[in-house]
């Protein structure tokens, strides 16, 4: 059994840091990590982001519902000239539109996308015979490895 830090020894351990950029607030460590091994200074994608695929019953899941498989990697691309949302984040599976990022989620990868963060996404959930709204879960994840992604005109793919 993992034994847990107390909490008074956290707080003398971290401080909260807010972003200038994005108003996230963060626990940063107030003394440096000791790195002792080369995984260590590895930079691993962090989730931001577990949740239902929006608007897969307005999608065309069904025609490739039975060649996905959990792990299997996603593309978010901005529509932004979708009609009904202007940050609209759509799904795809190799090409196959699935959905959306719900609204109220997509403005939190708009904000590591802005700031140059490397985004991903991947399928870690196929809940067969559940309706079309709780059919399909994502994580979304970042890194500080720089996105390779550009900047252009009209839709804008966001995950690499």
């Amino acid at each position: 059994m993992k034994k847990k830090t107390p909490k008074n020894k956290l707080n003398r351990l971290t401080q909260d840091v807010k972003c200038p950029t994005c108003g996230f607030i963060f626990a940063v460590r107030k003394e440096p990590m000791k790195v002792t091994t080369a995984e260590q200074t590895q930079d691993k994608p962090v989730e931001i982001l577990r949740d239902y695929i929006a608007g897969v019953g307005f999608s065309d899941y069904q025609k490739v519902l039975k060649q996905m498989k959990v792990g299997d990697s996603l593309s978010l691309t901005w529509e932004r000239g979708n009609k009904y949302d202007p940050k609209a984040i759509r799904i795809d599976w190799k090409g196959t539109k699935l959905g959306y990022v719900s609204r109220k989620e997509n403005a939190k990868v708009h904000q590591y996308r802005e700031g140059g963060a490397k985004v991903t996404c991947e399928l870690t959930a196929i809940n067969e015979g559940n309706p079309s709204h709780t059919l399909l879960c994502v994580s979304i994840r970042v890194s500080t490895e720089k996105s390779s992604q550009s900047v252009t005109q009209g839709d804008q793919k966001i995950s690499d």
